[in-house]
């Protein structure tokens, strides 16, 4: 599991871990071993822990892509590449 993302949506939304940890009733050193990746979460409580921290990750990735650049231009104005010839 990539933890980057969960770790930057508490430094963005500047939310204490431990506050985050006691309100969702998990214990504050869990948290923190999951997030470094001490702990793997792959069953009982950190994987309760992993769970929320990956629904955190899916949201906060839903809305970057709303904020994603578009191209200007319609696909069907921009120049394409010539094709190759294939060398006999």
């Amino acid at each position: 599991m990539q933890v980057r993302p969960s770790r930057q949506w508490f430094v963005d939304t500047k939310t204490p871990i431990g506050e985050w940890a006691v309100a969702h009733g998990f214990a504050k050193d869990l948290v923190y071993g999951v997030l470094s990746g001490r702990i793997k979460g792959t069953r009982g409580s950190s994987l309760k822990i992993r769970d929320k921290l990956l629904e955190i990750q899916s949201e906060t990735a839903g809305e970057c892509m709303g904020k994603c650049p578009r191209p200007e231009a319609p696909l069907s104005t921009m120049k394409s590449t010539p094709k190759r010839r294939a060398m006999k």
